[in-house]
């Protein structure tokens, strides 16, 4: 939570809406890759 808060900020961009873009792209897996090979929660 403080991670995403502290990028949030960094980059100006809301804290729920971060977190929500993390959920739906990642659910939260940092070690995740999608179909295009791309790596990470975003």
């Amino acid at each position: 939570r403080e991670l995403v808060r502290r990028e949030a900020a960094e980059w100006g961009i809301d804290p729920f809406m971060m977190a929500a873009i993390i959920r739906q792209e990642s659910a939260f897996k940092a070690d995740i890759v999608s179909r295009a090979g791309a790596i990470g929660l975003m």
